[in-house]
């Protein structure tokens, strides 16, 4: 199936076909995640037992194995860091990570080269992943602190709590911690360039990368404080930072620097 999927991928008509025949680490992720996602949606239809005759979605028990989790996750399945970045929750979810994985990211591996994305990829996600699930575990006692600093404060730990249900450990899955990751690089390496994006998935804006980066980081600071939706904007604030810091890594010589910064 991975094989026909990415002869289709390479097939597609456009900008888009060109980017997934040329850029084979955007097309491995791609093809990925993609069926990645056909597997949870068919497992959306089946169900396991878990004891004392209850029954459980598949696809709910696949994202808790492999997705971030922590009680799954301190109990041995230490492989969540990498697998998590592939599952995802929707398919919305799923079209904009792979849409910026695919139309920024390609940049990143023709600047880096495919072995430099796979690992900017790769620990971005992880330690965006890692960093999601320290703070979900400790988020509690921070909002308690938070209800205890005020009027304001006691209504936002409200809508925390109200926003919680009965879960008391979150699930982190999807692309985003990586994503995030490529973004930061991108910034790294082309600092000035001017790149769009839909500001509330409705208004087009174009900036250079360097200002679009400080948006999108107020904006999750923001949101992390403010919303009270299943978004893991930690992993996106750590993995952008991690892409950020080891791209700069590269960007040593001086016809890098007169090429890009100039």
């Amino acid at each position: 199936m991975f094989r026909r999927l990415s002869l289709f991928l390479r097939s597609l008509p456009g900008s888009l076909g060109i980017i997934l025949s040329n850029y084979p680490a955007v097309r491995a992720i791609t093809c990925i995640s993609v069926a990645v996602f056909l597997i949870q949606c068919l497992a959306s239809f089946f169900t396991v037992p878990i004891g004392d005759g209850a029954r459980a979605p598949l696809d709910a028990l696949l994202s808790a194995i492999f997705g971030i989790h922590w009680p799954w996750f301190s109990h041995g399945c230490i492989w969540q860091p990498v697998t998590y970045a592939f599952l995802h929750g929707s398919f919305w979810h799923l079209f904009l990570n792979l849409f910026t994985l695919i139309f920024l990211g390609y940049s990143v591996e023709r600047l880096l080269g495919t072995r430099r994305f796979w690992t900017i990829f790769l620990v971005s996600s992880a330690i965006g992943g890692i960093g999601w699930m320290v703070f979900d575990i400790f988020e509690p006692r921070l909002w308690y602190w938070v209800a205890q600093q005020g009027r304001i404060g006691l209504s936002l730990a409200q809508r925390w709590g109200e926003s919680q249900g009965f879960v008391r450990y979150g699930v982190c899955v999807g692309a985003s911690g990586g994503v995030f990751g490529l973004m930061g690089a991108f910034t790294a390496l082309c600092p000035r360039q001017q790149i769009s994006l839909l500001l509330f998935y409705v208004i087009p804006i174009t900036m250079e990368a360097r200002y679009m980066a400080l948006l999108l980081v107020a904006f999750n600071l923001f949101e992390m404080v403010t919303s009270m939706g299943h978004i893991a904007y930690v992993a996106h604030l750590l993995g952008g930072l991690v892409g950020y810091l080891m791209a700069r890594r590269h960007v040593r010589s001086r016809d890098y620097w007169e090429h890009y910064y100039a």
